[in-house]
């Protein structure tokens, strides 16, 4: 599978959000397989000081929900409210549902629910970059 689009050659920028750092490093790898440029921050704070000072840098963030210091929803949040368009994938244990319904009302993208397919993380990453 391959995420370029036609009309550019540049590889895209996902930027994982993820504070379980052996997840984060199994999840980065599968993607750049996929000709991805991935990015990390280890909780959501990080994350939104990464997404100022590179505002429209990145084609999707994929972030946990549950973090310390700031969670998934409260980037999601801090990021739509500054009228960013980057694409957002929000990854949840079933424990969070809820969180993760709050996410999609504040204008998540996408949700993924832990424990999750290597092959469904690539095919909802596909998808949303091909809109």
């Amino acid at each position: 599978m391959d995420f370029k689009t036609s009309t550019s050659q540049t590889r895209r920028k996902i930027l994982i959000v993820e504070d379980d750092e052996a997840f984060r490093n199994l999840l980065g790898p599968v993607l750049e397989k996929e000709d991805c440029e991935i990015h990390y921050a280890e909780n959501g704070y990080v994350a939104k000081k990464i997404l100022e000072k590179n505002p429209n840098f990145f084609d999707l963030v994929l972030t946990d929900v549950r973090m310390p210091q700031m969670s998934g929803s409260e980037l999601l949040q801090a990021v739509r409210s500054e009228n960013l368009r980057t694409r957002f994938i929000v990854m949840t244990g079933f424990s969070e549902i809820m969180r993760a319904e709050q996410a999609y009302k504040l204008g998540a993208d996408g949700f993924l629910m832990k424990p999750f397919r290597m092959q469904e993380l690539v095919d909802t990453v596909e998808r949303l970059l091909n809109q």
